[in-house]
């Protein structure tokens, strides 16, 4: 069992990895706008990662759901079996993590990570002892993703405070902004050219 949540734990894992990459290539332009008091810049650049890792998550999560058997064959040979309901619960974690990185990565940005830093570190060792009891108890593997996908709850929950007064944003529009395609395009343009600036 072990085996088979950590495969499919590092196959869902790409899913963080591109939200990640997102956030850190926005991190230094968000922090240089934010030192020059350019609060509507900030904003627009939050919404940017935002939408940018939400989209590429939920379209890679596609992916490697129709994919996840032919790749998890692939990689370990046959050796190790497709759970479903696992990949799938892991699979949405990933996409969850999009809503709470991209604060923390924006709280970073402005030096202001601390306190959240802090709630990160007491959640994930609480879920880790929770999720040793569950599965020696259940010895189900599907407990474990439902306790990271409430995790990832929490941590929407209890972070998005800390962004809320300095981008001066509200929770229902934040939403409306980030689900809207209409200025994906010009944000994937913005980025390589934000990243081609920032490696000369």
């Amino acid at each position: 069992d072990v085996v088979i949540f950590a495969t499919l734990r590092t196959m869902a894992r790409m899913v963080v990895q591109f939200i990640l990459s997102i956030s850190h290539a926005f991190e230094p332009e968000i922090a240089k706008a934010y030192g020059q008091g350019q609060k509507i810049v900030v904003k627009n650049m939050f919404t940017s990662n935002m939408r940018m890792a939400l989209w590429g998550a939920l379209i890679l999560s596609i992916i490697l759901s129709l994919m996840g058997n032919l790749v998890l064959s692939i990689w370990t040979g046959g050796k190790v079996d497709m759970n479903r309901p696992v990949f799938s619960l892991l699979l949405l974690s990933g996409i969850l993590s999009v809503f709470w990185y991209s604060c923390m990565n924006f709280l970073k940005a402005i030096n202001k990570h601390l306190k959240v830093s802090l709630m990160y570190i007491f959640l994930a060792t609480i879920t880790t002892g929770i999720a040793s009891i569950l599965l020696s108890i259940t010895n189900q593997l599907l407990s474990l993703g439902i306790l990271l996908v409430l995790m990832d709850i929490a941590l929407c929950i209890l972070i998005f405070p800390y962004i809320k007064i300095p981008l001066e944003l509200n929770l229902s529009g934040l939403l409306v902004e980030i689900s809207s395609l209409k200025n994906l395009s010009k944000d994937v343009i913005s980025l390589l050219n934000t990243i081609s600036l920032f490696q000369k």
